[in-house]
Parts: structure tokens; sequence; C-alpha cells
């Protein structure tokens, strides 16, 4: 197996693995198939297991809004950082834009998908070249 030669476009396979279960884990959190690590306080406000560096910029949770880091801890930002990638944010985006299209359009999920799933059906595609722009160009060449 060898890659494509343009190093632009092959970032994201010097980490390939990470950077599939990283599009996994944004699928799963954003299509609440699974919901971010953290716990729930006495007055009901969400707050994460660990943060990131992102996190710092997203208010505390209050009585008013309880769910902030919640909604935050399901960006792809957030996701990002959390893996520390070596792709950039925006190529990041990319990929999980296309893979929440490939997601969505393979039909509602079963009652029993899993994360393990989702790692399958992304790597699956990035293998096949069904995600768009630099991301079809860097699949792996048999």
């Amino acid at each position: 197996m060898e890659l494509r030669s343009d190093p632009n476009k092959t970032k994201f396979m010097k980490d390939r693995r990470s950077t599939i279960e990283a599009v996994a884990a944004y699928i799963a959190l954003s299509n609440r198939v699974t919901n971010p690590e953290g716990s729930f306080d006495k007055q009901k406000r969400w707050y994460p297991d660990a943060r990131c560096s992102c996190c710092a910029a997203i208010r505390s949770p209050s009585k008013s809004w309880p769910y902030s880091l919640l909604v935050h801890c399901r960006t792809s930002e957030h996701i990002y950082n959390s893996y520390s990638l070596s792709c950039t944010l925006d190529e990041f985006k990319k990929l999980c834009r296309a893979g929440n299209k490939s997601y969505r359009s393979a039909g509602p999920p079963s009652p029993g998908t899993t994360v393990t799933n989702l790692l399958n059906l992304v790597a699956t595609d990035v293998t096949l070249g069904l995600f768009p722009h630099y991301a079809v160009e860097a699949v792996l060449v048999a």
C-alpha cells in the first residue's frame, strides 16, 4: 500500500486511525448515539469529566443555561482538540460533514448502533473514497 504523494492532501493519513475514530466520535455525538463523558450537579447543570483548551471560551453552566458545555462537547472543534489531530480544523470539519452526510443517507440507525459500527462505517467510506475533497485524494492505493 502506498499513499498518493501530495503532502497537502494526505496530512490526515499520518494519524489515519485516530482521525477515523474522531470522525466516528463526532458522528455518534452529533447524532446523539452517545453522550459526552460528564455528570450533572444538584442544580441539573452538566459538566464534562475532562476539559480541553477550547472549553475555556464557553460560558460556565448556570441555572438558565445548564447545557452550555454539553452542547459544546458535541462540536467538531471540541472533538478535534480532544484527539490532538495533525490535520487542520477545517480539514477535520470537512471530514465530519462528509461523514455525517454518509451516516444520515444510510437511513435511521438500528437500535443496536454502537460506536464500533460507526467506526466501521467511517473507515469503509474513507477507504472507498466516498469522502469529498482531499480525503478522496488521500485514499490508500492498493
